[in-house]
């Protein structure tokens, strides 16, 4: 019973992620339709052309670029499937007093992108997996203990990690670098550059709750 509880949860979770996702798609295809009308409101009657009023779609490209993380970035970059002009590549000047080009939109419906978010999540979740099994059980046990901690009491340092784990400080260094090279996304913010606060990144918290990642890691 209990491992089915955990694969109702795990299903919700999944589900859940993919509403918030799809969220994001209509909103970013909402806000482009919007630019799109401005950009022909715009347009000059008499003459059929249009108005030299430029539309900037930098800023909206700016908004969708991902995160540079290799391993948990955002999968919308995978899966929004809409075309800008020429990429936000600027244009010659006396070229564009010529003629003035409107990008063209390849909409589509953002449930039928559905199986390919699935897959894609399915293809971090597998990477997950790999990074994961080739911990230790001590450095595992050192990454449950930031990510709880973070949960619980909002932040999580070296002193307080060693307490939980009745571990040396530096012992916990030692650990947390070995993290770090294995390509686990445990993130150090210095304060007032004296203590260092340790964190899991919210990349990651989005695509895999804790319990989720021993699961993953137990297969």
């Amino acid at each position: 019973m209990g491992e089915i509880k955990e694969d109702i949860l795990d299903l919700q979770n999944q589900i859940d992620f993919l509403k918030r996702e799809l969220l994001h798609l209509k909103r970013e295809i909402s806000s482009l339709k919007d630019l799109l009308l401005n950009y022909s409101s715009k347009t000059d009657p008499q003459k059929g052309g249009l108005s030299p009023a430029i539309v900037d779609f930098s800023q909206t490209d700016r908004q969708r670029a991902p995160i540079n993380n290799s391993l948990f970035k955002p999968l919308k970059a995978k899966i929004l499937g809409i075309s800008i002009g020429n990429g936000g590549v600027p244009a010659d000047r006396k070229t564009d007093q010529q003629t003035d080009k409107l990008g063209v939109f390849d909409q589509r419906d953002p449930l039928k992108e559905a199986p390919k978010l699935l897959e894609s999540l399915d293809d971090l979740r597998r990477e997950i997996r790999l990074k994961f099994k080739q911990l230790t059980e001590q450095e595992f046990l050192v990454f449950s203990a930031i990510y709880q901690l973070e949960e619980e009491r909002g932040s999580c340092d070296y002193r307080l990690l060693a307490t939980h784990l009745n571990l040396t400080e530096s012992s916990i260094r030692d650990y947390v670098v070995k993290l770090i090279k294995k390509g686990i996304p445990v993130e150090k913010t210095k304060l007032n550059n004296k203590s260092v606060t340790l964190s899991i990144s919210k990349n990651l918290k989005v695509i895999s709750t804790l319990p989720t990642i021993f699961q993953l890691r137990n297969l």
